[in-house]
């Protein structure tokens, strides 16, 4: 063990001098350096960690010539090192490793990228929270042996990604309000990791989710999604064992992982990040149709599977064991729409702009139109096509469209 850490501290100290050197060469010779430590850790001295990063590295040189800033380059080589180590070297992968991993790597990120003099600190700061936030999610979604180019290279394309967002209307927060933001959110995480609610995959998941959504649109919206999640939470333990002896509960006892989180959440977080770079309203009503599909569709299947009265399916109205994909019950619609309606609620008391009539109607009627829809899906394509995760997505999305299309074709 002792020479395994003495070979990973030499390897560290290597990429570091490296990450001193980049600023100060030309393109051709830092693909040439990257390209010449590729070969001696794949070839020589057999490290394929490393050698991955050296190969993610000499391409990311290259994509320079493309627009891609060469300070990204040192930030997702920084959230590698730090991630690597403790999860990887260290093989500490709990929530609090996790945590500490993400405060290291944004604490060492940012002096480093000041070697580039640049204006936009705060910024920086924002892409490399960011940064960090996907590269330990994927961490947790690919083998220690893979993080060599998984880490950098989703890390490296989300930051480029919120980069270009920066040169649009959009200008990034004061550190200080980003800083708060990711705590609050790695504190929620860890709190709903510790009730059961999620696993450390829909913990680093929402925390990507929670700090984009406040970041870009702010409290009110996060909290609207935020009353989802409860939602979720406390209605996926309803009649947990009665569901449990149907073989129709949650798995992990309901606790939520990625596929989840991005398949209920990612689509209102698009609308989000959306209103922040356009500043266009009708983000707001895609935005609460999004939430609405999501919280009408899992009240409707938590609530209507313990129902033992008929259960139908969507498509033909046959009759159908409990649990059935597309399966619909009188009691599954109506929470659907009270789930809906909490949202629109939720919404309306934290003062947002949708007390018109066309916003409420939109919402509520575009909302359970998704729900509905995604029963559609579940009778005719998941399964055979789609799975669950794919399907929510879908019919999220499909939800805030017809808010959006009612909103407008109303007087």
């Amino acid at each position: 063990m002792e020479r395994r850490y003495k070979k990973e501290l030499a390897s560290t100290l290597y990429v570091v001098l490296l990450l001193a050197l980049i600023p100060r060469v030309t393109v051709t010779i830092e693909i040439f350096l990257f390209l010449l430590s590729f070969f001696i850790f794949r070839y020589l001295l057999e490290e394929r960690v490393y050698s991955q990063i050296f190969a993610i590295m000499a391409i990311f040189s290259l994509l320079t010539l493309f627009g891609l800033p060469e300070y990204l380059i040192l930030l997702s080589l920084i959230i590698f090192l730090i991630i690597h180590w403790i999860r990887g070297v260290m093989e500490k992968s709990s929530i609090s490793a996790d945590m500490a991993a993400i405060s290291l790597s944004i604490l060492i990120s940012v002096p480093f990228i000041g070697l580039y003099g640049l204006q936009r600190m705060e910024f920086v700061f924002l892409l490399s929270v960011i940064g960090t936030v996907v590269g330990i999610l994927f961490s947790t979604l690919s083998p220690p042996k893979d993080y060599g180019w998984t880490i950098p290279t989703t890390s490296c394309f989300a930051m480029w990604l919120f980069h270009s967002f920066g040169e649009s209307s959009y200008f990034s927060p004061l550190p200080e309000y980003v800083l708060f933001v990711l705590v609050l959110m790695m504190l929620i995480g860890y709190l709903s990791n510790k009730a059961g609610l999620m696993d450390i995959t829909g913990v680093h998941s929402s925390i990507l989710i929670g700090l984009l959504v406040m970041i870009f649109s702010g409290w009110k919206w996060f909290l609207v999604l935020l009353s989802f999640f409860i939602l979720g939470g406390l209605f996926t333990r309803y009649k947990y064992d009665y569901k449990a002896s149907l073989g129709i509960a949650e798995k992990r006892g309901g606790a939520r992982d990625y596929s989840n989180t991005f398949g209920n959440g990612l689509s209102s977080t698009v609308c989000a990040i959306g209103y922040g770079i356009c500043n266009n309203p009708i983000f707001l009503i895609a935005f609460l149709g999004c939430v609405a599909t999501a919280a009408g569709d899992t009240m409707a299947s938590e609530i209507g599977e313990t129902y033992k009265g008929r259960n139908v399916l969507i498509t033909n109205f046959k009759r159908v064991p409990p649990g059935t994909n597309g399966g619909i019950t009188i009691l599954g619609e109506l929470s659907a729409l009270l789930g809906v309606f909490i949202i629109y609620l939720t919404g309306f008391s934290l003062n947002l702009p949708v007390r018109e009539f066309s916003v409420l109607f939109g919402v509520i009627l575009g909302g359970f139109i998704g729900v509905n829809f995604d029963s559609l899906l579940g009778a005719t394509l998941e399964g055979k096509y789609l799975n669950n995760s794919l399907v929510n997505l879908l019919s999220t999305s499909f939800g805030g469209l017809i808010s959006v299309l009612l909103y407008f074709h109303l007087p």
